[in-house]
């Protein structure tokens, strides 16, 4: 009986690998397997020779969801026209041990399931085309001293314009509100800086990403306790993100609009930041879906796990996540409460990896500007489906 199992589970990985994935602009690829042998602490990962699953590289296998457990699940977007073969293995999660090769043993789980297919692709917006050769360079404009009627206290606002934008009055672009606006442009912050602007230079002249305004709302010394949410405390102080997202939504925007041709079109909207910023833009996109369709949480401080529950038992919202997060560090940059939160957007089919939620591990970055700096121009493009 053991040795037909095994055949008819050859013949099925035989077929599997033969089915080319053919759909625009991405085809769906889903397992469901049966695996109970396991210990707290280990789950099932899928690695493949293709990028999307590992690549041949244990440290980089895809870790499925034991919501079911049980029953462990994927799914996720692949590349069309894809051809590829995997194996299914058993791996120790705990963050320290993800990023070693050592760290894996090939199993052969029953698979209950297979799905491969065609994904009808979401209704895009209509980026403006990449500027060829701009008369005009990018500028960077700062606002000081905006008021926050919501907080009593006042910041900066700095507002990138991209290349061309001074030879196109008519044209409205997208637009990326991003938080801690001191750290981004240069020179930055005491920690360091992102160096937005030549990311987005370089990226948008080359045809990387469209052309788009980015709007820094900078900090105060409030910060913690402003980007935490209200159902979350620091310190035993619950959060007033709820109030500051009233200031992006209903102050900041307004007032980027008067003055700039940027888009008020949701699909065009995007918000972004890291550590306490990817957590408050998770909040605002969550409880505020109609404002951003896209959300660029880079080493989102999900630790202050509250938000998790959300994510879990809560209906979706209309809104495309993409989650990521080092693993060096005391915390490993929040590495395992980046994996809570992609599993509990997962649960119940409400998101689909490589559709409406994306979720990487930067191996070898730490929680600071240079690893944040160094990842957001392909994150911001993976977002964005470049």
């Amino acid at each position: 009986m053991g040795r037909l199992l095994r055949t008819a589970l050859w013949a099925l990985w035989l077929w599997l690998v033969s089915i080319p994935l053919a759909a625009e602009p991405t085809a769906p690829f889903g397992l469901e397997l049966q695996f109970p042998d396991t210990r707290w602490g280990q789950s099932i990962f899928v690695l493949g020779d293709i990028p999307e699953l590992g690549g041949g590289r244990m440290e980089r296998a895809v870790k499925l969801e034991p919501t079911e457990y049980p029953v462990w699940k994927l799914a996720l977007g692949l590349p069309p026209r894809t051809s590829f073969g995997y194996r299914f293995v058993l791996r120790d999660d705990a963050p320290e041990r993800l990023s070693d090769p050592a760290n894996g043993q090939y199993v052969s789980p029953s698979v209950l399931r297979a799905r491969t297919g065609d994904a009808p692709p979401a209704e895009p917006p209509v980026w403006p085309p990449s500027p060829a050769r701009p008369a005009s360079p990018s500028r960077l404009v700062t606002h000081e001293g905006l008021a926050c009627e919501t907080l009593g206290n006042s910041r900066s606002v700095r507002v990138y314009l991209p290349p061309g934008y001074d030879d196109s009055p008519t044209l409205r672009y997208p637009v990326l509100y991003m938080h801690d606006g001191q750290n981004l442009f240069r020179p930055g912050g005491p920690f360091g800086c992102w160096d937005v602007e030549m990311t987005l230079d370089r990226m948008i002249l080359a045809g990387e990403l469209p052309p788009l305004v980015c709007v820094g709302i900078d900090n105060t010394p409030a910060r913690m306790i402003e980007y935490v949410p209200p159902y979350s405390a620091i310190d035993g102080q619950a959060g007033v993100a709820d109030r500051y997202c009233q200031f992006l939504v209903e102050q900041v925007a307004p007032f980027v609009e008067a003055r700039y041709r940027v888009s008020r079109d949701r699909r065009q909207r995007i918000v972004g930041g890291s550590s306490l910023g990817g957590l408050v833009s998770a909040y605002l996109g969550w409880h505020h879906p109609a404002f951003a369709s896209r959300l660029l949480c880079l080493s989102p401080s999900f630790q202050l796990g509250e938000i998790l529950a959300h994510f879990e038992n809560q209906p979706a919202r209309d809104v495309t996540f993409y989650l990521d997060s080092g693993d060096q560090g005391r915390s490993h940059d929040g590495l395992a409460a980046a994996f809570h939160a992609r599993d509990a957007l997962l649960k119940g089919d409400k998101y689909r990896l490589g559709e409406n939620l994306f979720h990487r591990i930067a191996y070898g970055h730490g929680h600071n500007e240079p690893a944040w700096r160094a990842r957001f121009g392909q994150a911001l493009r993976t977002l964005l489906g470049r």
